[in-house]
């Protein structure tokens, strides 16, 4: 009979998956359900505990004392807080012809350790040790819960006996399922936290927006207290270990009590400004700043002191804290008559009845139940919705007082923008003058640089009929060099008042420029530049004395750098800001190289280092490595490098 309800069942979960007509499903599913439970019913449990006062009893001789067992309650499966070693034995049998497989959970994650003795026919088969110390790989389910997961043959009985140690409140209630119904279960309970975080996330979204428009700090402190409990939440869920720090569970051992006293000393500074207590009771505000300490000192005896007492403490003082906050609200509600302590008393009376639940279950006054394990979490979040609203309201208050006031303002806008609009014209007025004059200084600025640029050019004019009439040969050389180095300037004020910047050069345009005047004064069109230059602009002061030292050394290089039978003749000319911040010339050819020592006795070579390093304190190395290199290197600062084109 068993084999044909496994039969249905799997054949009905194949169906469900699948998708069937209205009708059928509805009654698949009924009968779906009932089949599950038909499965597990199959499966007895017998639950029984034992209180080890004084730790006499190890995992090697408990079995055989199963007689000092009593049968433990689900309803009264709380310890409270007690460093005592909590055994429980559980008996699993399998009444069917078929094989189960089965979980049970411990729906509490704060247990610091378990170890798992499992035992078949009276025999040992399986021992492993988890908890919430221990890394989360030690699980054999992934679950932010403790669970544990058995297989049992048809007819087969096993026997559980778990080792229960821990700091903080035991709570021992466990959950039996089969695998199927405990993944659904698992299913539904992540849907409802990502529900529940996720709407916790929307509403302290929408505070923090209206903080950094409003600039109240009441939206501010309310983000950071709920921000608080939601970190704390997380780690009561077992979640932050989970998904955080799975593998350091020695984290854990602080990060509850330490988040919960946090959240409280966060609650405090948020009541007093959302109450207004500082300004209405100078009294009880001193009160709150003294708890204040006293949360954290404890944040602090967390990392030092024994972690019962800490706990006793936290649950003690986060008790206090609650109440007092209630109890000021009562006070002003009734004394004040203040909207916002209406709203703080209804939103505080949920979330008191929800810590009161927890921590009662924690110290073992109440058993364990749904509403004892989630009640702050459910209080939290309904204490968190009516405070959400009455910061709205709170809005809309401030919202219609501005409305009011409306009507005065724009009356004052009215006349500023008078004032505005004769300002304007008044405004309007000089800049049409200073335009004028900064229209007139820039044509006098082309003009003049146009004007040292023709001067130049009859400078080099002059100089080169002059040298027409010489007929020695070295006189006619300088004569002709002297004319190329004046025209490198004349073209530096060429390019300046051609620029739609009259400060700048573009020094890009200029050795492009500069190169080309070169290959026509002098022969050596055979000779192929690669110029890699960025747009850096020069100031004037600086672009001359660049141009001046190009033109010695590319006249140079034209005229020296290689043979008459080299062919493929190559120069690269390179200027860029390096990662320093300095700027860099450098120029190679592919030429024969050169004598350094007839070299450096040139007037040429004397020009260019006097020009590098003292007129624009830089440095100069040169050097033969196939062909001649030159380079060139500069401060930033020192040469007026403004921006970039």
């Amino acid at each position: 009979m068993l084999d044909i309800i496994i039969q249905n069942y799997e054949e009905l979960q194949t169906s469900y998956i699948e998708g069937i007509t209205n009708l059928k499903k509805i009654y698949s599913l009924a009968l779906l359900l009932f089949l599950k439970a038909a499965l597990f019913a199959n499966t007895t449990i017998e639950q029984h505990y034992f209180i080890d006062k004084d730790k006499q009893y190890t995992t090697k001789n408990i079995y055989e004392n199963r007689d000092k067992f009593s049968s433990l309650e689900p309803f009264k499966s709380s310890f409270g807080l007690q460093n005592k070693t909590i055994w429980l034995y559980v008996k699993c049998s399998n009444n069917s012809n078929a094989h189960a497989s089965n979980i049970i959970e411990f729906p509490y994650p704060l247990l610091d350790y378990i170890e798992v003795l499992e035992y078949a026919l009276g025999a040992l088969r399986d021992t492993y040790l988890t908890g919430d110390l221990t890394k989360f790989s030690t699980r054999k389910e992934k679950s932010n819960m403790f669970v544990i997961p058995y297989e049992l043959g048809a007819n087969e009985t096993k026997e559980f006996i778990f080792k229960v140690n821990s700091e903080g409140a035991l709570n021992l209630k466990m959950n039996f399922y089969s695998k199927s119904d405990y993944y659904q279960e698992a299913k539904y309970n992540l849907m409802n936290l990502g529900m529940y975080y996720g709407a916790v996330l929307i509403m302290l979204i929408y505070n923090l927006l209206l903080y950094f428009t409003i600039k109240e700090r009441v939206y501010l402190y309310y983000v950071l207290f709920h921000f608080g409990y939601l970190f704390l939440q997380l780690g009561l869920n077992g979640l932050a270990f989970e998904h955080f720090w799975p593998d350091t569970p020695t984290i854990n051992s602080y990060y509850i009590l330490f988040m919960l006293a946090f959240s409280n000393y966060l609650s405090i500074p948020f009541s007093m400004s959302f109450l207004d207590v500082k300004k209405l009771h100078k009294n009880i505000y001193g009160y709150f700043q003294f708890l204040k300490i006293v949360f954290i000192l404890i944040m602090v005896l967390n990392f030092v002191a024994p972690y019962n007492l800490v706990a006793k403490a936290v649950a003690l003082f986060s008790i206090l804290s609650v109440g007092s906050l209630f109890v000021t609200g009562i006070f002003i509600l009734v004394k004040d008559k203040t909207v916002s302590a209406k709203f703080f008393v209804s939103a505080w009376s949920f979330l008191l009845v929800g810590v009161l639940l927890t921590e009662f279950q924690n110290v073992g006054i109440l058993p364990i139940s749904f509403l004892t394990l989630y009640g702050t979490q459910i209080g939290a979040f309904i204490e968190l919705g009516l405070l959400s609203l009455a910061l709205a309201h709170r809005y809309n208050t401030v919202f219609v007082k501005l409305t009011k006031t409306e009507a005065e303002l724009r009356i004052l806008n009215e006349e500023l923008e008078l004032k505005v609009v004769e300002r304007t014209k008044n405004l309007d007025e000089k800049n049409i003058e200073l335009k004028k004059e900064v229209t007139n200084k820039n044509v006098l600025l082309r003009e003049l640089f146009h004007r040292v640029k023709n001067n130049l050019q009859i400078i080099a004019g002059l100089l080169s009929l002059q040298s027409n009439r010489i007929e020695d040969r070295e006189t006619k050389e300088i004569f002709k060099v002297t004319i190329h180095r004046i025209k490198s300037m004349a073209l530096i004020h060429e390019k300046m008042y051609q620029s739609d910047n009259l400060e700048l050069v573009n020094i890009q345009e200029y050795v492009k420029s500069f190169i080309e005047e070169t290959k026509r004064f002098i022969k050596g069109s055979d000779i192929k530049f690669n110029v890699a230059c960025e747009n850096i602009g020069l100031k004037i002061e600086t672009a001359v004395p660049i141009g001046l030292i190009l033109n010695e050394i590319i006249t140079n290089l034209i005229k020296y750098a290689f043979d008459a039978e080299t062919k493929n003749r190559l120069v690269d000319i390179k200027m860029y800001i390096d990662s320093d911040e300095k700027f860099i010339i450098k120029i190679k050819d592919n030429g024969r190289g050169i004598d350094f020592e007839n070299f450096k006795k040139g007037l040429g070579f004397k020009l260019i280092e006097s020009l590098i390093r003292h007129q624009l304190k830089g440095d100069f190395n040169y050097f033969n490595e196939n062909g001649l290199n030159y380079v060139m290197t500069f401060n930033k600062e020192n040469i007026k490098v403004l921006e970039i084109f």
